[in-house]
């Protein structure tokens, strides 16, 4: 038994989601629903990284299975041990959009230590907060009302997971005020990279994020409170039949069946199994 009190809301989530497994209710309605949404295209672009520069992502090694090889994204902690050690190799310059790294992160000294000591440094942002005092220049960011905002669904419900809305500016942008993208696209295009980012054109990278849903970003300014896309919500899409094989489709993961014993964790040298510590304890309790 383990006491309430060693139990993290991310642990119970966990097991909830063990029990929607073992009693077979995922992906069945009234229980666990992946509901159908607005069919989009990625607009991160990760796919215009070479295999050889993603895998130098930073943190990479240490977190294999984690945030530099699922998302892109990388933890404060090596982004501030590159700048302030080299290694794995240097960071001279970063520019910062909205938040406040040095306080949503850990080890704060560190971060502002490292932030002072690169050669640029860009904060955007609405407001000169403490990671801004560490800045070379600091821009001020427009409001969320002060420009559209595109939302290509509302996952919260399967009656809104098809709607999409490009949600229109309440007042124009004050003083020198600018969205990020604004700001995004015309670093990107300084830096001969206007190819990749829709020759500067915002319009045409969001038609492009919206093409599969058949939606544009005309058809929504035309339409405020938004549009609703094609999409039917299906249920145990685990069992359909994949045409090609004959077999069902089973789940992204390497043995295409819900994994409570992780294969990918087993491979990687991690615990395979969910477990929680007693207090005091060090050993796992599965």
């Amino acid at each position: 038994m383990v006491s309430n009190s060693t139990a993290t809301p991310l642990k119970l989530t966990g097991a909830v989601c063990t029990f929607y497994a073992l009693t077979g209710q995922f992906d069945h309605r009234g229980s666990n629903l992946l509901y159908a949404s607005t069919p989009i295209q990625p607009i991160t672009g990760q796919d215009l990284l070479t295999k050889e520069i993603a895998s130098r992502r930073l943190g990479i090694a240490e977190l294999p299975l984690g945030s530099p090889g699922h998302s892109g994204r990388v933890q404060s902690s090596h982004v501030y041990r590159a700048i302030l050690t080299g290694q794995p190799y240097p960071v001279k310059a970063m520019i910062s959009f909205g938040g406040d790294p040095l306080l949503s992160n850990r080890d704060g000294l560190r971060g502002k230590t490292a932030l002072e000591a690169l050669d640029f440094f860009v904060h955007v942002d609405i407001f000169a907060n403490p990671s801004a005092a560490c800045a070379d220049l600091l821009l001020p960011a427009s409001t969320c009302w002060e420009h559209e905002g595109l939302m290509p669904s509302f996952s919260t419900a399967e009656e809104t997971a098809t709607w999409a809305q490009l949600r229109p500016p309440v007042v124009p942008p004050l003083h020198e005020s600018r969205s990020d993208l604004e700001i995004i696209f015309d670093v990107a295009t300084r830096l001969g990279l206007s190819e990749q980012f829709f020759g500067g054109d915002i319009d045409a990278a969001l038609n492009y994020h919206l093409a599969l849903s058949g939606l544009t970003v005309e058809q929504l300014r035309a339409h405020r409170l938004g549009m609703r896309a094609a999409g039917q919500t299906r249920y145990q899409k685990y069992a359909e039949i994949d045409e090609q094989t004959g077999r069902p489709k089973g789940f992204q993961t390497p043995t295409r069946k819900i994994e409570i014993y992780s294969t990918r964790f087993a491979a990687a040298g991690y615990a395979p199994l969910p477990g929680m510590k007693r207090a005091g304890d060090g050993h796992g309790r599965s």
